[in-house]
C-alpha cells in the first residue's frame, strides 16, 4: 500500500472508520515481469455496499438470454442442415 501524496483525494486520506467500510489505496498486480495495473485507489462509503435487485428485471434478462439462446440455437441448426446436406 502507498502512503497518501497531495495528489490523493481526501476521501482516501482520512482514517478509515470516519471514511466507510472498504479503503485500498496503491493496489498493483504483476505476472512476473509484466504488471497489470499499479496504482488503484478504491474507497466504498457506508451505504455504497448493498444494491438492490430488482427481481422482475432479473428474471427478464433470464429470460431473454434463454430466447437469444434458443435462437441461435435455431439458426445454428438451419446452418448445419443447409451446408451438411451430405451428413444425411
Amino acid at each position: 500500500m502507498a502512503i497518501a501524496d497531495s495528489k490523493t483525494p481526501d476521501m482516501l486520506r482520512r482514517p478509515t472508520s470516519a471514511n466507510g467500510r472498504i479503503r485500498v489505496v496503491g493496489l498493483a498486480k504483476c505476472y512476473g515481469a509484466f504488471q497489470v495495473f499499479r496504482d488503484i485507489n478504491l474507497a466504498v462509503g457506508d451505504r455504497e455496499i448493498a444494491q438492490n435487485f430488482d427481481t422482475p428485471g432479473v428474471f427478464a434478462s433470464i429470460l431473454i438470454i434463454g430466447l437469444i439462446g434458443v435462437g441461435l440455437m435455431r439458426v445454428g441448426l438451419y446452418i448445419e442442415a443447409r451446408f451438411a446436406r451430405w451428413r444425411h
